[in-house]
């Protein structure tokens, strides 16, 4: 299991009342953080897999933004670019 400081994801959350992090540790000893905002609306793992955003990095509206845009070009492409 890699090392993680999971301290910087509760001081993360502390810095605001809306924001919240779960920490789980699964039977591989493969360690999962769950950051989320309520202000936003918007969680992600930050630390998943092997792979690790710092959490001075966790930039969620960046992240919802990403999505949002991933999603409406999904459906432009399926409503006005499949029937050409």
């Amino acid at each position: 299991m890699a090392k993680v400081d999971v301290n910087q994801y509760i001081k993360w959350a502390a810095e605001k009342p809306t924001r919240s992090v779960k920490i789980e540790v699964e039977n591989r000893n493969e360690i999962k953080v769950w950051v989320y905002d309520q202000e936003i609306g918007t969680g992600m793992y930050a630390v998943i897999y092997g792979r690790t955003i710092p959490a001075d990095q966790i930039d969620l509206l960046a992240y919802r933004e990403e999505g949002e845009k991933r999603q409406y070009e999904a459906l432009k492409e399926k409503f006005e670019g499949g029937n050409k």
